[in-house]
């Protein structure tokens, strides 16, 4: 059976110790006969099926016998494997595999107006990542660490961001229509002009995060902490808002007509001129936002 193994030069990457270089297979160079790589001593080796979820640079494609135990939905323990042949740029045809073998530069992976549409990314080590103005349409980065990444105009139409650590990301003007980010955390990310229409970010943690424009008409934020995050001018049409917490957030000149703000919780939240016609509101929220300067 075939199974992926990833590596930081010729060691584990996993925390072990084990160096593997003698078990690596050599280089294919002009007529020389190719060698068979050798099995691994019987003990416990850890692949995946999944490399873009490990942290190294180096991926090879490995045959292995006898599992000792799945460990989680992309790793497994295997009593023994070989090496087969190390993938490369030239050999690549894998996203998953390209993610992890890419050149770096000092800023991290640069793959600025690449095409990542569709593909499946899920529980990604990729932080520090220039994504700028890259397609991601419907790609799956479920559960992906992308702290600090750059999406600058990148085109996320219905990608699937849920349960990812998107701290300090760059979303400036970037496509997030139809998206999904539920119990994402977004904390201090640059949501500039961001489109979020139709966007479901329940539960998602925004705190501190600064959206000067940003859209989010008819995106679902049930749930959501926007706590001392900076929303002004940002548009809330018909968003819902049920439960989330906006206490020391500036929503200044927002639109959140239509919006469904059930239980919202607006402790010391600046509102001036904010449009609250035909949101749901209570009776007291009304009086209290008009008394603040918004518009009811």
């Amino acid at each position: 059976m075939l199974a992926y193994k990833v590596l930081c030069g010729t060691e584990a990457c996993n925390g072990g110790r084990f160096n593997y270089k003698d078990y690596l297979p050599l280089p294919k160079t002009g007529w020389k006969k190719w060698i068979k790589p050798k099995w691994l001593p019987v003990g416990k080796y850890f692949l995946t099926l999944e490399p873009q979820a490990q942290f190294g640079n180096r991926v090879f494609l490995c045959e292995y016998y006898d599992v000792i135990q799945p460990t989680t939905d992309y790793t497994i323990a295997v009593k023994t494997f070989r090496f087969l042949e190390e993938i490369s740029l030239n050999n690549c045809i894998d996203p998953r595999i390209f993610v992890k073998i890419a050149p770096f530069n000092i800023n991290g992976n640069r793959w600025f107006n690449m095409d990542f549409c569709g593909v499946n990314l899920s529980h990604a080590l990729l932080p520090f990542t220039d994504f700028a103005e890259a397609n991601l349409n419907w790609a799956n980065l479920i559960n992906s660490n992308l702290f600090r990444s750059d999406f600058t105009k990148a085109n996320l139409y219905k990608a699937d961001l849920s349960y990812s650590n998107l701290s300090q990301v760059d979303f400036r003007y970037a496509n997030l229509m139809d998206s999904t980010l539920a119990d994402s955390t977004l904390v201090n990310a640059n949501l500039l002009s961001t489109d979020f229409t139709n966007a479901n970010l329940r539960a998602a943690n925004l705190e501190a995060a600064k959206g000067y424009k940003a859209k989010f008409v008819g995106a679902y934020l049930g749930s959501a902490n926007l706590r001392g995050a900076e929303f002004r001018s940002a548009d809330f049409s018909h968003a819902n808002l049920r439960n989330a917490n906006l206490e020391n957030a500036c929503i200044q000149d927002a639109i959140l007509v239509n919006a469904d703000l059930t239980n919202a919780i607006f402790k010391n939240t600046v509102i001036i001129n904010a449009d609250f016609r035909n949101a749901i509101l209570t009776e007291r929220d009304m009086h209290a936002f008009k008394k603040a300067g918004a518009i009811v």
